[in-house]
């Protein structure tokens, strides 16, 4: 109870500026991580964080972000990657492969530092926001360059929504091309399913099961470099998996296998989780934003745009020859 009374206002204040956060979605051009994460740093760098309300956003990061990315598992589908068929998922394995093993280089080569260079790549190459909050605490990333790092992603990935369908419309590309495009591309789940299903039907359905399989990869990636970043601090001896990435995969082959879809009320119960995990990992966002100093940002800032910039373009490059040739 003692550690409720402590905790408890600071994860209130969070879920405050959550509910804040997605009506002002409903207004703006951004979604509410992007709004949520702003929302902190105006906050810690304006008004300033008031000490009663630390523990809670402390205990926020630490802790029900884990069990956000714990529940995020419910969107995995391995029998949708084995369905796919190889070209899907050579396609998938490419794009990611740009973004674990090529970005971290464009990153360095633009000044920033291995982590942040290393979550811009897994947030352009796998699913946007979600794959850098699953990153972040194994590569024991700071909060600093997390908040930033989801905030460029999702703001590419909005432009990358207004932007693919003109660039699909000049480059002739038919649905299934632009569907495979879009899903192969574009950095959310919800930007590549946006822009697809602008064009048509098709296109949505084949942007879906390309997407699909770059979120699966979430799992070995997230073992990759949790053994990596590990090794290179000088822990070869003991590489340990983080539970929490056990319990991740494990819902995910659960819900491969529909173990989740029995109803709640007028839900399922897949439904509730992935609502669940959207919430926790929202309000994670906006406590990593109220602990974010932007003297410590503004600085970087720059470097880390035209960096994801250049990971977005090179990915969108490679992929669209790659659905030109293939399919």
């Amino acid at each position: 109870m003692g550690r409720l009374v402590k905790v408890g206002p600071g994860i209130l204040f969070c879920a405050l500026l959550a509910f804040i956060s997605k009506y002002l979605a409903n207004y703006l051009p951004l979604n509410s991580l992007t709004i949520g994460i702003i929302l902190g740093i105006l906050y810690s760098n304006i008004i300033g964080l008031q000490h009663p309300l630390r523990s809670g956003t402390k205990y926020t990061v630490k802790k029900l972000l884990k069990l956000g990315i714990i529940l995020l598992g419910v969107d995995l589908d391995f029998v949708a990657l084995y369905q796919a068929g190889p070209k899907i998922v050579i396609l998938a394995v490419t794009v990611v492969s740009l973004g674990i093993f090529v970005a971290p280089a464009i990153g360095r080569r633009a000044g920033l530092n291995s982590k942040l260079a290393t979550l811009l790549g897994v947030g352009s190459s796998i699913c946007g926001a979600s794959a850098i909050v699953a990153a972040a605490p194994l590569i024991n990333a700071d909060e600093d360059d997390t908040a930033l790092s989801v905030a460029l992603i999702s703001l590419l990935g909005a432009v990358g929504v207004l932007v693919f369908p003109l660039l699909g419309n000049a480059l002739s590309f038919n649905d299934v091309q632009f569907g495979f495009w879009s899903g192969s591309s574009l950095q959310g789940v919800a930007h590549a399913l946006a822009a697809a299903g602008s064009r048509s039907d098709l296109a949505l359905k084949m942007a879906t099961y390309v997407k699909m399989s770059r979120v699966v990869l979430i799992a070995p990636v997230s073992i990759y470099l949790g053994t990596c970043f590990t090794s290179q601090q000088g822990n070869k001896s003991k590489v340990n998996i983080p539970i929490y990435i056990v319990l991740f995969i494990l819902v995910g082959i659960m819900a491969s296998m529909g173990l989740f879809n029995f109803a709640v009320g007028s839900l399922t119960a897949k439904t509730l989780l992935k609502k669940s995990s959207k919430e926790l990992i929202l309000w994670s966002m906006i406590a990593m934003g109220l602990g974010v100093d932007f003297s410590k940002i503004k600085n970087i800032g720059t470097k880390a745009t035209v960096a994801s910039t250049e990971v977005f373009a090179l990915i969108s490059i490679v992929a669209g020859a790659f659905c030109l040739l293939a399919f």
